[in-house]
């Protein structure tokens, strides 16, 4: 299998086979939402969750700092606010995949 490697949104090198449960998991859900559900990416994290940590995907939970993914989260309307501190549920056709901080 190919080591895929890319640079985070804050200028870290991440590495597939290394970053932990939770990074992959939020990997997986950002190439399910902002990509085809087809696309080469979303297959890839999806087997890599499926042989490192048998196939459990975590909710998303995006980095608060990460404003271009949560500023798509609010113009695809996936942002449902809860309560008054700025902490969302994330809905992907009627099912909550995940919560974020909006800051």
């Amino acid at each position: 299998m190919k080591n895929y490697q890319w640079l985070t949104f804050n200028g870290k090198l991440a590495n597939l086979r290394e970053i932990d449960h939770q990074h992959l998991s939020n990997c997986y859900w950002y190439s399910k939402i902002f990509n085809f559900p087809q696309c080469i990416q979303n297959v890839v994290f999806f087997n890599e969750i499926n042989r490192r940590f048998s196939g459990k995907i975590l909710e998303y939970l995006p980095h608060p700092d990460f404003k271009y993914e949560i500023s798509e989260l609010r113009n695809k309307n996936m942002l449902v606010k809860v309560g008054s501190a700025g902490f969302y549920l994330i809905k992907l056709e009627e099912e909550i995949i995940g919560k974020a901080l909006v800051k």
